[in-house]
């Protein structure tokens, strides 16, 4: 009887265990996509045509009847944790911020073309060659570098926000990013 039980007690658990699946991935295309188009809105670079700067949502059939199976689904289907379905990767916090890039990437390209300011490695910028630049553009440079910088951060972090990506995977999305700030600009911007 006590053998019984324990196995009836071990067939419950998995039983409980198999009914929970958990799916939790990075969404690296929504993430490139978001990227991509930041970087050209920054940049200047002509969005295709119907482009409005925001990750345009995909429409595989009617909202409501997708949203009323999801809940369905939700009650009687396996629990699952994943990222974010959404494709618009937009809002008030990341459209500041992006704002907030571009303004300083006009102001730094008089520094771009002087050679003063590059894009590392990692997308971030550093102050590279100061020589011919006064103390007050010196200075210039430093802040707006360092106020770049902080937008950059603080972007990809609403964007992780924004598709449900934990804290520990922002380094992925920093990486996405460096990326295409990397690609999209010109040579001599490059460290």
């Amino acid at each position: 009887m006590r053998m019984f039980r324990n196995a009836m007690l071990f067939t419950t658990l998995f039983a409980v265990a198999a009914c929970v699946t958990v799916n939790i991935y990075f969404p690296t295309q929504q993430v490139d996509k978001t990227a991509e188009q930041i970087v050209d809105q920054v940049y200047g670079i002509e969005q295709p045509e119907g482009g409005n700067g925001d990750v345009p949502e995909q429409n595989g059939g009617s909202s409501s009847i997708r949203d009323a199976f999801r809940m369905v689904a939700g009650y009687f289907g396996p629990a699952v944790a994943h990222a974010q379905d959404a494709t618009t990767v937009s809002n008030p916090a990341i459209r500041q911020l992006k704002n907030q890039i571009a303004a300083n990437h006009n102001q730094l390209k008089p520094y771009y073309e002087k050679g003063a300011v590059k894009i590392g490695k990692d997308g971030m910028l550093v102050v590279a060659n100061t020589s011919g630049l006064s103390v007050a553009e010196q200075a210039e440079l430093k802040r707006l570098v360092r106020a770049d910088n902080q937008a950059r951060s603080s972007l990809y972090n609403e964007v992780a926000k924004a598709l449900d990506i934990s804290q520990s995977e922002v380094g992925k999305i920093k990486d996405i990013f460096a990326k295409h700030w990397r690609e999209k600009a010109p040579a001599s911007w490059l460290q």
